[in-house]
């Protein structure tokens, strides 16, 4: 690692007084903008930053040993616009969970994450739009551990987790990525399942992917395998019914149900 070449900026809520006070030495960037979530201090870094390479970054993200290097040397021309595809060590579909570009692909798209977000799905659009036009170089053999209390239960959900994570933010992140990019159902976004997975726009999409065909199947003959055992159960209870009803009759009565008369005999 070259720590020279790495420009560290923090971008800081304006009433978040403690970060303030304890970053003043690193000469952090005030989000005066209240409500702008993570995105906003996302942006408002990149937007001051002065590298070839950005890396999107949190606090509970591991690096590997000699990153900067990695990162130079995967990406190829950083004179080019480029994504750069890593692990997080957790996730197996093709969500970028941290945005790493060159500065031209930040150009060519206006901001490193739409500003119309707070938080979710605003790596949905980073990552869809980054394969739609083939920006992706694959380096998922760099493994930068996440370490989140999706994954790992001794991590607290703490309130900066759960404001991000929050229903409202994911209604809204959902629409807003929708209104932006109408064709991510069936390419991007797929019925019945939640994993992220991009399928070309030449390939056939929303209802046709393989995934969600094989997805349709199983939920077709699980459906069916149901709905005979709901017959077997409908079946079981009237014989249980029926049963407890004959225990309720007077001894009397099921005596004369079992008696019959013996009926004229037969030449």
């Amino acid at each position: 690692m070259k720590p020279g070449r790495v420009e560290h900026i923090f971008a800081v809520d304006a009433d978040d007084a403690d970060s303030i006070r304890e970053l003043a030495d690193l000469n952090p960037r005030i989000i005066e903008r209240a409500g702008g979530g993570c995105v906003a201090a996302w942006n408002l870094a990149a937007s001051v930053s002065t590298g070839d390479v950005l890396i999107q970054l949190s606090d509970d993200w591991s690096p590997v040993q000699n990153w900067d290097e990695e990162f130079v040397k995967r990406l190829r021309d950083v004179s080019q616009p480029g994504v750069l595809r890593v692990s997080d060590g957790r996730r197996t579909d093709d969500l970028l969970c941290m945005a790493i570009c060159t500065r031209p692909w930040m150009l060519q798209q206006g901001e490193l994450l739409h500003s119309g977000y707070v938080s979710l799905y605003s790596d949905d659009e980073f990552s869809f739009r980054a394969y739609q036009h083939g920006g992706v170089i694959d380096a998922r053999d760099i493994v930068l551990m996440h370490h989140h209390p999706n994954y790992d239960e001794s991590i607290p959900l703490d309130e900066t987790y759960t404001n991000q994570n929050s229903e409202d933010r994911k209604k809204r992140g959902h629409e807003t990525f929708l209104q932006r990019n109408p064709t991510a159902n069936g390419h991007w976004l797929h019925e019945g399942i939640w994993d992220r997975l991009f399928v070309p726009m030449g390939a056939e999409g929303h209802g046709g992917s393989p995934v969600v065909a094989g997805l349709r199947k199983e939920c077709a003959r699980l459906t069916a395998q149901c709905g005979a055992l709901q017959a077997d159960n409908d079946h079981l209870r009237k014989i249980a019914e029926s049963a407890m009803a004959w225990q309720k009759r007077s001894w009397f009565t099921r005596a004369l149900h079992r008696w019959r008369p013996p009926g004229p005999k037969r030449a």
